[in-house]
């Protein structure tokens, strides 16, 4: 039986968190990561250069949903998160990597949690499912309003011979809208 650290979902996620780790350097900010491949609280503390800024950094290296605009993660990470933000007031910016739409957006999770309606899907944001795993999915037009980088074709190929869906994506653009 494979460890953790040699199934393919880990060495997408490893090779995600290295390319935003020269997003952030290249953008002069110093991201710091744990020590051990075990489980964490978050992938990066990161710094300004300054020494002005310091904010946490998840990265989640998948696509959106198929059918829908928007894409989501563990709840229960969700909620690590949060309490990270409303305890500490540390911001939390959670990076996607999509290597569908080929592109790598993100944003500040206190600027995509809030209540949105999708005008074309008739669904509130943000959306709780429960298939397995309890999670909680944003729209993408949230998501996208802080960062969006188109990713190189190189690490798409290298995404996407890492990824588990190979079935073929369809479905609409829906858009929300502040409720």
């Amino acid at each position: 039986m494979k460890s953790f650290n040699e199934t393919t979902a880990y060495k997408k996620g490893a090779y995600g968190e290295m390319l935003i780790d020269r997003l952030l350097l290249k953008s002069g900010i110093m991201p710091y990561k744990p020590f051990k491949d075990a489980s964490h609280p978050f992938d990066r503390l990161c710094a300004s250069n300054d020494k002005k800024k310091l904010f946490v950094v998840e990265v989640k290296t998948k696509k959106k949903r198929n059918k829908y605009n928007d894409t989501g993660f563990n709840y229960s990470n969700y909620l690590d998160y949060k309490n990270i933000y409303d305890k500490y007031n540390i911001p939390v910016f959670i990076f996607f990597i999509d290597d569908h739409l080929g592109e790598i957006y993100g944003n500040y999770l206190h600027n995509i949690d809030i209540p949105v309606y999708d005008m074309i899907y008739k669904k509130e944001y943000p959306l709780i499912e429960k298939k397995g795993q309890k999670i909680i999915y944003f729209p993408l037009n949230l998501i996208k309003s802080f960062f969006v980088k188109k990713l190189p074709e190189i690490h798409k190929d290298i995404l996407n011979s890492l990824s588990n869906t190979k079935y073929e994506y369809g479905g609409n653009n829906g858009t929300a809208k502040n409720v």
